[in-house]
């Protein structure tokens, strides 16, 4: 969900139009990327340069620093992550089979394709958060348990008391 209640966009981070569209965005993949690789504290700033093919001030210049530059790339990622889990449960009408679907997603070690940074970075999070974007990650936790649990957890007989339901509290925590 963004800021404002509603659930994370799709987003496909597209560039705009403008060069500076195009030259924020190259950052961003760049950034996510490095993020997803390395986590925040081993990413640099000088790595997302050099994977945009860009300048050092360019971070700067986008986003204000490291930390806004994850707290974007984790945006995009969460965004894309939900529409992935969207996807994969649309039709699924087992509560069992939801959760194996979701937390087969999740915990894939090849995402499809390879590339895919945006998975790789969502997974670090949930597994071992670093703490810079707990907003968006208490948001996102908010989305998927919406996915997963439609009409809340006790409406599907996934209670946390149960195997299933254990391990959807433990990763989204309590709804």
């Amino acid at each position: 969900m963004n800021g404002e209640g509603e659930p994370f966009a799709p987003s496909t981070g597209s560039p705009g139009p403008g060069r500076g569209d195009r030259s924020r965005h190259r950052l961003l993949e760049a950034a996510g990327e490095e993020f997803a690789d390395r986590g925040f504290h081993g990413a640099s700033v000088r790595g997302i340069a050099e994977r945009a093919e860009a300048n050092v001030a360019a971070i700067s210049y986008h986003f204000g620093g490291k930390q806004a530059a994850y707290r974007e790339a984790f945006k995009l990622a969460a965004g894309r992550f939900v529409a992935a889990v969207r996807r994969e449960l649309s039709g699924v009408e087992s509560s069992e089979e939801r959760v194996g679907r979701f937390l087969g997603l999740l915990l894939t070690l090849e995402p499809d394709p390879p590339s895919d940074w945006c998975h790789r970075l969502v997974r670090r999070e949930f597994l071992a958060p670093e703490g810079w974007a707990e907003d968006s990650i208490r948001r996102l936790r908010a989305d998927l348990a919406h996915l997963i649990w439609p009409g809340g957890p006790g409406a599907t007989g996934l209670e946390p008391g149960r195997p299933c339901g254990a391990v959807l509290q433990a990763l989204l925590g309590p709804t």
